[in-house]
């Protein structure tokens, strides 16, 4: 009876409950039906077969014979019973396959399995080149002497994101120098001039469109440049939503933190991912 209130079946529908193509097409049967009062009509009303004007041809051909009319009598009721048939039918089925195809694509790829997990070589290395570059970073943001009298910092979130590529997948195509460094320089930039749009012209209710807006530009600013980097989606998002400190930077911000850090990790990405034997670093440089 639930299906009963729907104009037609919709894809909510297909996610509450998996059905047949005929099922789909009997509730569609059971929407679209009256009975006398104008009311859609329940379940027990089609199979009883009382005051029915039905979308199914089968059913209202059954149905008009055994009240006595005449089939080769031209009966506009059955004309827009075809017609609706026609329509639901193979909408129906056509809805029900896209959706059954779409969620397959959640099963994965067939005979694809996660990789193997790295050897323990590997993680000591990656734990050295990750730990050293980034203390190095926080001893600079924290120990410089003066810095705490400015506004510059030496140390943001998204660095965090770049240790893991950089030195535990330093082979990975997002962990080439033009990356690291590029990605968190373009990242800065559109991060920085969402921000000022947003100050400019919306209202800081409006600061979640700024959050989405320089994230996403980001993106396409590094796909443009060949500078993809997934650290330099949050180095944007910082850009926008960061301290006092890190927004009265203005494009500042491209210069320190974003540049001279991605470049000071990159440097140690260089001198740690070398010194193993089962690897060099880069791949390339552009």
């Amino acid at each position: 009876k639930f299906f009963c209130w729907l104009p037609l079946p919709s894809t909510f529908v297909f996610l509450l409950v998996p059905v047949t193509p005929q099922q789909l097409h009997q509730m569609a049967i059971v929407t679209l039906a009256k009975n006398d009062d104008g009311d859609a009509c329940t379940h027990q009303d089609l199979v009883a077969g009382r005051n029915i004007d039905s979308v199914d041809l089968e059913a209202g051909t059954a149905l008009a014979l055994a009240q006595g009319a005449n089939p080769d009598v031209e009966n506009p009721s059955l004309e827009k019973e075809v017609a609706m048939k026609e329509l639901v039918e193979p909408w129906s089925a056509r809805s029900v396959q896209a959706l059954r195809n779409y969620l397959l694509k959640w099963k994965g790829v067939p005979g694809k399995y996660s990789p193997p997990r790295a050897s323990y070589h590997h993680m000591l290395w990656s734990f050295i080149g990750a730990f050293v570059g980034i203390c190095m970073l926080a001893v600079l943001n924290f120990n410089t002497p003066g810095i705490e009298d400015t506004d510059l910092v030496m140390l943001i979130g998204s660095f965090g994101a770049t240790a893991v590529l950089a030195y535990a997948e330093p082979l990975a195509p997002l962990s080439q120098p033009r990356n690291i460094v590029g990605g968190h320089v373009v990242a800065a930039v559109v991060g920085v001039s969402v921000r000022l749009l947003w100050e400019a012209i919306l209202t800081e209710n409006e600061k979640w469109l700024a959050c989405g807006l320089a994230v996403a530009l980001a993106i396409n600013a590094m796909q443009l440049t060949k500078t993809v980097h997934p650290p330099g989606g949050a180095t944007a998002l910082i850009a926008v939503t960061g301290s006092a400190a890190i927004r009265s930077l203005g494009y500042w911000y491209v210069l320190m933190p974003a540049g001279s850090g991605a470049l000071l990790m990159l440097v140690w990405a260089l001198v740690v991912n070398n010194l193993s034997s089962a690897h060099s670093y880069p791949v390339w440089w552009i």
